[in-house]
């Protein structure tokens, strides 16, 4: 299974209006459903399994991330299932989904836990 990740795209569903607004980058990043297009056909053409393919504008060349492993995938799965587990016990609420700030706040953790273990370490051994 691989992954194409488009960034603005001219559509029907999207008016002129919507591509001048100031909260929208400029026009000239917008992409035409067939560059999208020869991205995807690009994607599909290589080999292996799980690659993700970042296409964020036409003057920026598309970002190929290979095959994802495995262990990543497995890792980020155990990393949702804890932040889940400390979101319902600090919110009562589920997590909705994973993200990169769910990850940076998840690694601030883990090195806040580790250096307070390493401080209670160095009392009682030195």
């Amino acid at each position: 299974m691989n992954c194409l990740c488009p960034g603005l795209v001219e559509t029907k569903i999207v008016t002129e209006d919507q591509k001048d607004a100031s909260h929208h980058p400029p026009k000239e990043m917008w992409m035409k459903p067939e560059e999208i297009a020869a991205s995807f056909k690009t994607l599909v053409s290589g080999d292996g399994n799980g690659a993700v393919l970042l296409v964020l504008s036409k003057d920026v060349p598309p970002i190929y991330w290979p095959d994802v492993a495995l262990p990543q995938v497995y890792a980020l799965g155990a990393a949702s299932v804890i932040t889940d587990k400390w979101m319902r016990a600090l919110t009562g609420r589920k997590l909705e989904y994973f993200g990169a700030k769910h990850m940076v706040t998840l690694v601030a953790v883990l090195v806040a836990s580790l250096c307070f273990i390493g401080v209670i370490a160095a009392r009682i051994f030195l």
